[in-house]
C-alpha cells in the first residue's frame, strides 16, 4: 500500500505542472512543453520560472496566484482566473 501512495506521489509530481494542470492533458504538452517537473529546459516557461523564484511548487500555494505571469501567458482563460481570483481572495480573507 505504501508503495503504491510512493507511486502515486511520484507521478503527481512528473505529471502536474506548476500551472496545476495535468501534463497528460494539455494541449502545450510534447509541442510547447514536456512537463515542467521533468525537463531541464522548462526555466524558459516563464510560469515554471515564476513559481521556482517565489519558491512554490504550485502556483495556486503563492500569495499572489493568480497573477499577471497567468493572465500573459493564457495558460487558463481569463474568464477562469478571474474566476480563480475571487474564490482564493475569499480563501485567504477567512484565514
Amino acid at each position: 500500500m505504501i508503495a503504491m501512495v510512493v507511486e502515486i506521489n511520484k507521478r503527481i509530481e512528473e505529471y502536474i505542472g506548476v500551472c496545476g494542470i495535468c501534463c497528460l492533458i494539455c494541449p502545450a504538452y510534447n509541442t510547447l512543453c514536456s512537463s515542467c517537473r521533468k525537463d531541464p529546459r522548462s526555466i524558459e516557461c516563464a510560469i515554471y520560472k515564476c513559481a521556482l523564484e517565489r519558491g512554490v511548487k504550485f502556483c495556486f500555494k503563492c500569495s499572489e496566484f493568480p497573477c499577471k505571469t497567468h493572465y500573459e501567458e493564457h495558460v487558463f482563460s481569463t474568464k477562469a482566473l478571474n474566476a480563480g481570483k475571487e474564490i482564493f481572495e475569499e480563501l485567504r480573507s477567512t484565514q
